[in-house]
């Protein structure tokens, strides 16, 4: 189980974001590298 309150710097977003598309997931994953 993935904690949000626990990764701060890398779920910048709330939960609420978390069920995102692949495609955004992608673009985001990129950007935290």
């Amino acid at each position: 189980i993935l904690d949000p309150t626990a990764e701060p710097s890398k779920d910048s977003k709330p939960p609420e974001k978390e069920p995102e598309p692949p495609s955004t997931l992608e673009g985001k994953d990129k950007t935290d590298n």
